[in-house]
């Protein structure tokens, strides 16, 4: 983690903070994968397998890129990440995963709210959008209940938005 100040949520003890190197994101993923050969987050985050796999090259690229650790107790119990997208004016992208053991605990929408609190405050985002799974329906009801819509539907997933989010031309 980084020496920055935590990110406060509506649930006592649990914070957000800035993840400060690949390494412990790659970690986290490791530790928390479903199956030996499992290494993707199945939550909000990139919709095909292959796009989550360039996420990391581009990770090692990007300067604004922001990783979020979700934590209770001393335990990461999922990540938020945050990324300018480079098909859209003034907007983030948002991926998040939740360690499979802390799912269905209110982590994921927490992540989300804090995320997008620090992409509107700290970053000065107009905007942001999720791409997600067609079938993840828990993700595309959280994702509703913070505010975001359905903006476009793909073979096998979906984009909801939140706020200004407009296409560059």
């Amino acid at each position: 983690m980084t020496n920055a100040a935590p990110i406060s949520t509506e649930r006592p003890g649990v914070t957000l903070e800035r993840m400060s190197t690949d390494a412990d994101y790659e970690a986290w993923l490791l530790a928390n994968r479903e199956t030996p050969n499992d290494l993707l987050p199945t939550d909000a985050d990139a919709p095909d397998h292959e796009a989550f796999r360039q996420q990391g090259a581009l990770r090692q690229t990007h300067p604004d890129w922001v990783d979020l650790a979700i934590l209770e107790g001393g335990q990461i119990r999922g990540i938020a990440s945050l990324y300018p997208s480079e098909e859209h004016v003034n907007a983030a992208e948002l991926t998040y995963t939740i360690a499979p053991r802390d799912r269905n605990r209110g982590y994921g929408s927490l992540a989300v709210a804090g995320a997008l609190d620090y992409a509107i405050k700290e970053r000065g985002y107009a905007g942001a959008f999720a791409e997600v799974n067609s079938d993840n329906s828990v993700s595309q009801h959280m994702l509703a209940n913070a505010g975001f819509t359905l903006a476009e539907t793909h073979p096998g997933y979906v984009t909801l938005t939140l706020g200004s989010v407009e296409s560059v031309e």
